[in-house]
């Protein structure tokens, strides 16, 4: 009996050793607030560019084609254009999600015209 006491005494003397070292490198890493600071939470054209997969060009294209809203995914101030980085994650989250139609692709070239003759 006194042989496997020892064991388990030394398995714990083992386990609280790892454990201080691995509570040593939790406590070595900085504070993480999942609360976005200011300059997290809007962003530039260029800085969105930065965080999605998206070009700066194809950005503003979204923004000229009604995906991207003004007023909800973005704002004018003063000319510059400002992004709500939450809104933009929503959205992203949104395209990314699977729909349940499924459009067919017609090329423009098959499409029938609606011009009569």
């Amino acid at each position: 009996m006194a042989g496997a006491e020892t064991k388990i005494a030394e398995r714990l003397q083992i386990a609280m050793r790892e454990l201080g070292i691995a509570l040593a490198q939790v406590q070595k890493l900085p504070a993480s607030n999942n609360a976005p600071t200011a300059s997290e939470e809007y962003l530039s054209v260029s800085q969105l560019s930065a965080r999605i997969p998206y070009r700066e060009q194809t950005i503003r294209n979204l923004m000229g084609t009604g995906e991207l809203k003004e007023g909800l995914h973005f704002y004018r101030r003063r000319r510059r254009i400002i992004f709500v980085w939450r809104a933009v994650l929503e959205w992203l989250k949104e395209r990314s999600a699977p729909s349940d139609t499924v459009e067919p692709f017609i090329p423009e070239h098959h499409a029938r015209s609606t011009k009569t003759s």
